[in-house]
């Protein structure tokens, strides 16, 4: 299995190229961003990461990239960017709950955003058909929307025909085959060994492996009653059985002594680093967050309470300064 591109390096530049793109859309100027994405159409792993950024800026300008994308008609970068941000506001409207847990009002706001991010974003694969990314967004509302189990698979198919590689879409998909949304425990631990087992050393998608780990220790406290549920919390014994801890050392072995050049890279030795300040495993805890960036992912850590916090957690108990 290979990937169409490597998608290049996310060095400061590019990083503070984003940062930046990021504070002029929420202040209304879109044309930073318009600039980045244009720059990316070739390079899907670059242009997958900076619009899951660009996203959830373009959320609270909904209004002025509807008014670019009307002078702009059929541009690719603005609908998928209009799209993704449409996404965003659709998951702020769903919040944390399961699609059970829903209110009527999460709902219909949830629903009737999504509808407009597909329509966007469904345009942006016929203005760009070779564009994988506007097919991983989809996969996102799909997630988190009830019965549209068809809907994440057929777009996982068509991000796996452009960039099989591609990080987010295959983290989502790996959360769509958990429990609490279409699949099963089953499914989901067979997905993140089979794509670890496929990806070349070194390659942030080895992340599914402590993912999936972590998605049945979450799985697990929404099961039994409140005694059970505690002991749970209080043991870890699910993410430190001799086989779990097994399969993520030799995952983390394979990123840590290979690491190729990828703008996902921070993320996936950030969800490394959730899973070994579980178990308590300073040593790797300590690699890893020595590669994970400045920037703080909010998942999976957000499972856990307060991301921030956590990660300002996880690096004292490293031994490492706190990030400024």
């Amino acid at each position: 299995m290979t990937s169409r591109t490597t998608g290049g390096t996310s060095d400061k530049a590019e990083r503070a190229a984003l940062s930046n793109a990021g504070k002029a859309l929420r202040a209304g100027d879109a044309a930073p961003a318009r600039a980045l994405l244009a720059g990316t159409r070739s390079q899907p792993d670059r242009r997958e990461h900076q619009v899951g950024e660009l996203g959830k800026a373009g959320a609270e300008q909904l209004e002025s990239l509807g008014g670019l994308l009307e002078e702009h008609p059929g541009d690719p970068d603005l609908l998928l960017l209009l799209g993704a941000a449409l996404a965003a506001a659709a998951g702020k409207a769903r919040g944390s709950a399961v699609a059970s847990a829903l209110s009527g009002n999460q709902v219909r706001d949830m629903f009737s955003l999504g509808q407009e991010a597909r329509q966007h974003l469904h345009a942006a694969t016929e203005a760009a058909p070779e564009d994988p990314v506007p097919w991983s967004v989809l996969m996102r509302l799909a997630q988190f929307a009830p019965g549209h189990d068809g809907e994440w698979r057929e777009a996982f198919a068509e991000v796996t025909k452009r960039a099989p590689l591609l990080y987010r879409a295959n983290v989502t998909a790996l959360a769509c085959l958990t429990r609490k949304w279409h699949g099963s425990e089953a499914e989901q631990v067979a997905f993140a060994r089979e794509r670890a087992a496929a990806v070349p050393d070194g390659h942030p998608v080895l992340a599914l492996v402590p993912l999936s780990h972590i998605e049945s220790y979450v799985d697990g406290l929404m099961r039994g009653n409140a005694v059970v549920r505690i002991g749970r919390v209080l043991t870890q014994r699910r993410l430190k059985k001799r086989r779990a801890k097994a399969e993520v050392n030799a995952a983390s072995e394979r990123l840590l002594n290979s690491p190729l050049p990828h703008p996902s890279a921070p993320d996936a030795h950030q969800t490394f680093a959730v899973y070994y300040h579980r178990v308590r495993d300073t040593e790797r805890l300590r690699a890893h967050l020595e590669r994970s960036g400045t920037k703080v992912a909010e998942f999976p850590a957000g499972y856990f309470g307060d991301h921030v916090k956590l990660f300002a957690e996880a690096r004292a108990a490293a031994g490492l300064a706190p990030k400024s």
